[in-house]
């Protein structure tokens, strides 16, 4: 029997988050954080099946490029206890076919 799973997530700062380096990691792509200078490479990474960018429809532009994005939420959160985002992992079952999913 196939099992669907979810999970809603917070990528804070107070957790050593970086909005950059979880972007890089989930979308498995290279980054470089504007505000720390380091770069984060994740392109090998090959389990990343799909990538999506979900905003209102009259956003701007630089909200569907992940890398300005990511960079964007870097400089405008400054404290210490920063909520960066929040995720939602969705985990489709083995079972089905890459069209059912």
């Amino acid at each position: 029997m196939a099992l669907f799973h979810s999970t809603t997530k917070i990528i804070s700062r107070s957790d050593a988050g970086n909005a950059v380096a979880a972007a890089a990691y989930r979308s498995g792509s290279r980054m470089t954080c504007e505000r720390t200078g380091q770069v984060f490479n994740y392109a090998r990474k090959k389990e990343v099946t799909y990538r999506a960018i979900l905003a209102p429809k009259r956003s701007p532009d630089w909200v569907f490029d992940r890398s300005k994005l990511a960079n964007r939420i870097e400089a405008t959160e400054t404290r210490v206890n920063s909520q960066l985002w929040r995720e939602v992992e969705v985990a489709l079952p083995r079972e089905l076919t890459p069209e059912q999913h």
